[in-house]
């Protein structure tokens, strides 16, 4: 697709003000698009709205009414403003009731089960609602994908992660929610509550080996929709004594997840983490694993090597926008390889997906 093509189009970026947020505003406007920006704090968002010549737009999301009002107009939203159980939920309503797409780089398998329960009401309306259209879950679905259609009876599914190139407070507060509740995996169809850090194994990715624990994803509902696979778990790289405290502070989850214990947490990350610089982010990159196998014992495993997280998702999330507003697309909540096709993933610059037993796929 061409840059231009999403020209004449009005959407809107809400969250534009935060780290990611405005990693993808910028690229946008380096593109020459012409998003709304959006957010809750209007000092930082006319700011950069200011800064980049773009429209913009301050309101709090308080209802799925009130958001639609805000979002008259619009013909897209991109959601990049967490928690996304306060922002992602009115906004998908009110999406799937009047026909805007929506899209977000949310990662919780809980929030994908609501959103995909409005399926039939996005349908019937036009929308294309896809949730997880950055590193999570762009690059994990493209890979699951990957692995069923080699394996169409495939009954389970593994897959990990690793990634170089710095983090984020909201990188930190992500690791906190996972102490603060248990880990998700799907078993015969049914997602399922464990211990955090309950499985773990050294995994072989492209290019050297790390000890992986599991941990609560989106995948656990997205892979599951897009490939039908009933069993599956996600790990993510961890030093093994790391992986050991976690699942020895699993039993603290009740505490850990009390709201006021929560906010002083994230208000010590805020003051403390630093996000990564541009050359951190240029220098990173991301390194996926998956294996798939049927009852019978057969198996098929890929790798995958991509861009640094936040990188990958401004790249994705920008990709999947221009493709919704482009492409045609029928309405309905779906996983990014369902709306986007199968190889959404390698459409991004710099992306490897490697077969154990094929020829590598590169980036379109």
């Amino acid at each position: 697709m061409k840059d231009n093509n999403i020209v004449g189009h009005t959407w809107m970026i809400y969250g534009a003000n935060g780290f990611t947020g405005q990693l993808i505003a910028r690229e946008a406007a380096r593109r020459g698009w012409s998003p709304i920006l959006a957010g809750r704090n209007r000092a930082a968002v006319e700011a950069l709205a200011t800064e980049l010549s773009l429209p913009s737009k301050v309101f709090p999301i308080e209802s799925a009414a009130q958001a639609a009002g805000q979002l008259e107009g619009c013909e897209l939203v991109l959601n990049c403003a967490g928690p996304f159980a306060a922002t992602g939920l009115p906004l998908v309503e009110a999406c799937a009731e009047h026909g805007i797409h929506y899209l977000d780089i949310c990662g919780e398998p809980d929030l994908f089960e609501q959103y995909y329960a409005r399926d039939a009401q996005a349908r019937a309306s036009g929308a294309v609602i896809v949730p997880g259209v950055g590193f999570d879950v762009v690059p994990s679905d493209t890979l699951a994908r990957s692995l069923a259609d080699r394996l169409p009876d495939a009954t389970w599914l593994e897959m990990a992660f690793y990634g170089a190139g710095g983090g984020s407070a909201g990188s930190q507060k992500t690791v906190m929610g996972m102490l603060a509740d248990k880990c998700k995996v799907r078993r015969d169809g049914r997602i399922k509550r464990v211990a955090l850090a309950r499985w773990g194994k050294t995994v072989q990715f492209s290019d050297r080996e790390e000890y992986c624990i599991s941990i609560p994803w989106g995948d656990v509902s997205s892979a599951y929709r897009s490939t039908g696979i009933p069993n599956f778990t996600m790990y993510m790289a961890m030093p093994q004594k790391a992986g050991r405290v976690m699942r020895a502070m699993s039993p603290l989850a009740p505490v850990l997840g009390l709201p006021a214990l929560q906010k002083r947490m994230f208000e010590k990350i805020d003051a403390s983490v630093a996000p990564p610089t541009d050359e951190q982010r240029a220098a990173g990159y991301m390194r996926l694993w998956g294996r798939a196998w049927n009852d019978a014992g057969k198996s098929v495993e890929a790798t995958m090597e991509t861009l640094e997280g936040f990188t990958f998702t401004t790249q994705a999330s920008l990709l999947c926008v221009e493709k919704a507003l482009c492409g045609g697309i029928d309405g309905g909540c779906m996983t990014p390889t369902m709306a986007f096709g199968p190889r959404i993933a390698l459409e991004v610059e710099g992306t490897r997906l490697m077969p154990s037993d094929e020829p590598v796929a590169e980036a379109c």
